[in-house]
């Protein structure tokens, strides 16, 4: 369910807890079409983690398939995983 700007300010503080403590994801939005969403912080971080995780992923990825790139770890012990 969306709730309506006004509809959720006037019922800000109960939905606040539903989604701290209820861990729901309340959606806020115009015309039926939700534009934010309150989450509870631990929802919040978990999503954090995930997109971190994303990112190192593809930045492996990219380090494996780029010829000339190489991990400043390896750079510092002076060992190239791919020649230039």
């Amino acid at each position: 369910m969306v709730y309506p700007i006004a509809d959720a300010k006037r019922r800000f503080s109960e939905l606040v807890k539903r989604a701290a403590y209820g861990k729901e994801v309340i959606e806020v939005g115009t015309r039926g079409r939700a534009e934010v969403a309150l989450v509870s912080l631990e929802e919040l971080e978990r999503l954090r983690e995930l997109e971190r995780e994303s990112d190192a992923r593809r930045l492996e990825q990219a380090i494996r398939t780029t010829p000339g790139l190489v991990p400043l770890a390896q750079r510092a012990r002076g060992k190239r995983k791919h020649p230039r």
